[in-house]
Formats: structure tokens, C-alpha cells, sequence
């Protein structure tokens, strides 16, 4: 499997491909009205199944009821917000294995050149199919199989190159002036939540790539093991780094919990419904992570939404970090999922989330406390290229 990371017009496509493309709660959304009672409020719905009947028995081909129901379907929940879906069956049962984080294919990050109309390898998972193959970070696939990616768009392309495990497939790529083919076995895979490393010596830093059930535990599990080797040297951690950019969200109960691990006290969340009966508030009660006194400097940009906006707005209302980036996606919607009988589900927005502060960054995003710019072709993480805001979270950082 590969998710996709590029510019904002590509970013609801990691809904289809690694997981809520900002956050979603699974939850039931409330019981709709029986089938009957339902035609008699809206009575267009009879024209609905006149006009199936009628494309059943007089278009002139052969043509599947079942998409045609299933096209309706989509075109009702697409005259909605862009955060409500359907899936089918299918598109269910790969959103919920992705939501987990381990699922089968190659395990690459990549994006779309448009340049040349290629798939770009932005990252590679350690010990993942793709590197095992010999995929690196820069490659630019250009043919699937026998798929001319200048013949697709990205969610295309990566159609064609996940799959199940235990298949292959064959990867035309350009690296450089070489052009290489190379066949790679699909396999399990298990994408990286969270990276790590030391810096300066006493410096912690952790990149969260996405909330999901793992990522509070994967936070806790670094830091812990950044902490016990900077002691294991006779020093102490002089601050943190939490690295946002980039992360789309993911589930509202991670955001909170991931939040908690900073704050002792104070809001986090609220969240409101249709109704006035349907708040909920959710309130910080540990903040035993990294210590009351470690300084904590945020990193954010315009990918960081959802759970990302989350924690960042809170940390930020309650004094507890520095935000430093540009500003944040702006998505302040919660999505509910009913799953039917079928194995299809509705992915629905049902609620809106308004930060510690109160306000609803939906369409807005949140804004750092130091604006730091970056050029239109900087990629995150690339350790071939200045990172001007990382060197300014350092800055933010007591010497």
C-alpha cells in the first residue's frame, strides 16, 4: 500500500488510501426514519426508483442496477460537505484495515510529479517490501505493470500498485538518468506512526505522521527511550519537538489522549451536534509525559488538520507550547460511520469541534506564534534539504 502526501487538492484522497482524511470517529449515526415513513416526507423519493426502472428497461445497453444505485447514492452524500462519503463494501473493509495501520502492498510515501506525470517516492518504510526490492526515496515510477503513469492521476496510479500480499508487481522507474525496472513481492506492511531522534545532544524529537490507535503509545514508547539514553550519557532533555506538518488527522479519541499527555488540567475539546443535547467536552487529566517544567515547541503547516489542529490549538490556548509553521489546513468537522448490512457504510460529518479557546478553525486553521516560511518545493523530512522551521523550533527552544 502507499499513501499519498502532496499538495491540498490531493488531500481528501488520504481518506481512500491510509485513513480518515482529517479525523473520524466510528461511531452510529442516529437511526434514520423506516423506509416508509421516509417516502411519505419526501415524496421525489418515488421518482428515484421510476427513474431506475426506467434506465433498467429502456436505455439502450444492458446497464447494472447496482451502480446506478450506488452512482445516486454518491451523488446525495456528494451535495454535502466534502468530508462525507460512501463506501462500498470494498472501500469499507480497506479504509478500516488502513485506519489501523498495517495493511498489504509495498509501503511507500509518495506523491505526484506533475512535470512529467510520474509517481514520486517520497519515503520509504523501513523494512517494507519497497526497500527490500530496492525502491529508494526520489524514484519516480513511470510505468505499472504495462500502465503508462502519464495515462493516470495519483489515486489512479496507486490503484495499480498496492495489492494484496503475495503478488507482485512490476515498477518502471527513472532515478536519475538511469531507468530501472524492478519487480516488487507485496507484502504485509506496518507504516511508521512515529519517528524519533535526538537533537543537539539533549533535544527530543517526534514526528507524528497520523492518529490512530497507535499513536499516544508510540509517543509515550519514544519518548521514554529518547529520555533514558540522553540520561544514559549523564545529561537531561532541554525541550521538545512535537512535529505536526503534514498530519492529517485521524480519530478524535487519539487527538485527545495524545493532548493529555502534555496538560494536567483544562479543555481539550468541544464538540458540537445537530442538536443541543449532542456536546461533548473533553478535558486533559494526567500530563505525565515529558514532565510539568520541559519546554514544548509544536510544528505545523498547511497539511496539519483535523487532530493535528486539535492538539495544536489546545497546547497553544493553555500556554503549554510554541507553534511554530504557517498556518494549519482549517478542518473542524467530526465524521460518524454507520456500516449497513451489506458492508457498505456512510462516513457522515455529524458534529463540529471547537478548540480550548472556543473557537471553530473549519475553513480557517490555527496560527502559529512564529510564522516561518519554506519554499513551494520543501518537503518534510527530507534529510538532503535546510529545514528552516525545524531550525527555528530549535530557536524557540531555551538554550
Amino acid at each position: 500500500m502507499l499513501v499519498l502526501r502532496n499538495f491540498r487538492l490531493l488531500f481528501a484522497a488520504l481518506i481512500m488510501v491510509f485513513v480518515a482524511g482529517c479525523f473520524s470517529v466510528l461511531a452510529q449515526v442516529n437511526r434514520p426514519p423506516s423506509s416508509g415513513q421516509l417516502a411519505r416526507e419526501v415524496p421525489q423519493l418515488s421518482h428515484v426508483g421510476d427513474v431506475l426502472l426506467r434506465l433498467r428497461d429502456g436505455y439502450v445497453d444492458d446497464v447494472s442496477q447496482e451502480a446506478l444505485a450506488e452512482a445516486a447514492i454518491r451523488g446525495m452524500i456528494g451535495t454535502l460537505d466534502e468530508n462525507s462519503s460512501y463506501f462500498n463494501a470494498d472501500e469499507y473493509q480497506a479504509y478500516l484495515e488502513r485506519s489501523s495501520g498495517e495493511f498489504e502492498g509495498i509501503g511507500a510515501l509518495v506523491s505526484w510529479d506533475e512535470e512529467i506525470k510520474a509517481v514520486r517516492i517520497d519515503n520509504v518504510f523501513d523494512q517494507s517490501p519497497a526497500l527490500r526490492a530496492g525502491v529508494r526515496r526520489g524514484d519516480l515510477i513511470v510505468r505499472v505493470d504495462d500502465k503508462e503513469t502519464a495515462e493516470l492521476d495519483l489515486q489512479r496510479a496507486v490503484d495499480f500498485i498496492r495489492g494484496p500480499a503475495g503478488t507482485n508487481v512490476a515498477l518502471q522507474i527513472l532515478r536519475g538518468e538511469d531507468e530501472l525496472n524492478i519487480r516488487v513481492a507485496r507484502g504485509e506492511v506496518t507504516s511508521p506512526v512515529v519517528t524519533s531522534e535526538i537533537l543537539e545532544d539533549d533535544v527530543l524529537y517526534v514526528r507524528l505522521r497520523i492518529f490512530n490507535e497507535r499513536s499516544t503509545s508510540s509517543i509515550e514508547t519514544a519518548v521514554e527511550d529518547m529520555q533514558r539514553e540522553i540520561s544514559a550519557n549523564g545529561g537531561a532533555p532541554r525541550g521538545m519537538i512535537l512535529d505536526l506538518r503534514n498530519n492529517p488527522g485521524g480519530l478524535l479519541d487519539e487527538a485527545v489522549s495524545v493532548t493529555d499527555l502534555f496538560l494536567d488540567r483544562g479543555l481539550i475539546v468541544e464538540t458540537r451536534g445537530r442538536h443541543s443535547n449532542q456536546v461533548t467536552r473533553s478535558s486533559a487529566r494526567r500530563g505525565q509525559l515529558v514532565g510539568r517544567n520541559l519546554p514544548l515547541v509544536v510544528m505545523i503547516n498547511e497539511f496539519s488538520a483535523s487532530a493535528s489542529e486539535i492538539v495544536s490549538s489546545s497546547l497553544k490556548s493553555h500556554g503549554r507550547a510554541t507553534l511554530v509553521g504557517v498556518q494549519s489546513f482549517g478542518k473542524g468537522t467530526v465524521q460518524g460511520i454507520h456500516q449497513f448490512e451489506s458492508g457498505a457504510a456512510l462516513r457522515l460529518t455529524v458534529a463540529r469541534y471547537f478548540t480550548a479557546s472556543g473557537e471553530l478553525i473549519d475553513k480557517v486553521g490555527v496560527t502559529p506564534d512564529l510564522i516561518v516560511e519554506v519554499p513551494e518545493d520543501f518537503r518534510v523530512g527530507d534529510p538532503d534539504e535546510a529545514d528552516p522551521q525545524l531550525e527555528a523550533a530549535l530557536g524557540a527552544l531555551p538554550s
